[in-house]
């Protein structure tokens, strides 16, 4: 019996004086099958929002679709003038891969390392 591929998404406002800070927090299985739901995600919030913090933890796979996707939305947001910070908290395993598959760039905008 195959396993039920589990994400977790949550967009946490900043209480407070601002409202349009946010802290988005991308957890599980961040594979093709998960795309489209972190894909309409990260859309939704882009437009509702200001200032971002994306968490990246407990990740148990991750796949090129979904950095692509993270990437992109990184673009799109810094094309609108919005705020991005990232914070990723991977395996070392998970960290070789994306360095070999040339995504260093993209672990290099990590305020965790």
């Amino acid at each position: 019996m195959a396993n039920k591929m589990t994400i977790t998404l949550k967009a946490i406002p900043e209480k407070g004086r601002n409202d349009k800070v946010v802290v988005l927090v991308i957890q599980g299985e961040l594979s093709l099958d998960n795309s489209s739901k972190v894909r309409d995600f990260l859309i939704d919030n882009l437009n509702k929002y200001e200032d971002f913090t994306i968490k990246i933890s407990d990740v148990s796979s991750i796949d090129l679709s979904i950095l692509q996707l993270l990437q992109r939305f990184i673009w799109d947001a810094d094309t609108v003038k919005k705020n991005i910070k990232l914070e990723l908290n991977l395996t070392p395993e998970l960290e070789l891969f994306l360095e070999k598959s040339g995504f260093k760039p993209f672990i290099a905008l990590s305020n965790t390392k």
